[in-house]
């Protein structure tokens, strides 16, 4: 039997929006894959302990999947047409500083904070979600804050 609609719209309600967040910028349509990991959570006989790290495992999972698999399919589509330019979804404008503070960082950086911050996930579970240990996770989440303070002020 699957999760109960309403456990799992809380958990779209609490990680949609961070899951979202980490996925963009990674990949052309983080909503889709946010989704594919909702419904994969939703076929689940019982919530998982910890929602948000699994989601943000299973995410993680699906994009590489999905880089594996679009690799390809442009290795294809060169052979007879030029690539196409793909414009960056719209952004909450409440939101638009701290986004592109966020964005400023490096890549290494911005996954740490996106998911330790939106995504709630403890250091340790960021480490595993990551595959770096937990001393390298805090490390770049303590930078990521540093350079967001700077950025930001």
């Amino acid at each position: 039997m699957p999760i109960p609609d309403d456990l799992l719209s809380e958990c779209l309600t609490r990680w949609g929006g961070p899951l979202t967040a980490w996925l963009r910028g990674r990949c052309s349509q983080p909503e889709d894959l946010v989704q594919e990991t909702f419904c994969r959570l939703y076929t689940l006989p019982v919530l998982p302990d910890r929602p948000g790290a699994w989601l943000f495992r299973v995410a993680g999972n699906l994009l590489r999947e999905e880089y594996r698999s679009n690799t390809r399919r442009r290795a294809r589509e060169l052979r007879y047409a030029p690539q196409e330019s793909v414009s960056a979804p719209s952004v909450d404008p409440r939101l638009q500083e701290v986004q592109e503070a966020v964005e400023r960082l490096e890549p290494e950086l911005k996954e740490v904070v996106i998911a330790r911050t939106w995504g709630d996930l403890t250091l340790s579970e960021t480490a595993e979600v990551l595959g770096i240990s937990t001393t390298t996770a805090h490390r770049r989440y303590q930078d990521a804050l540093s350079q967001l303070k700077t950025l930001l002020n």
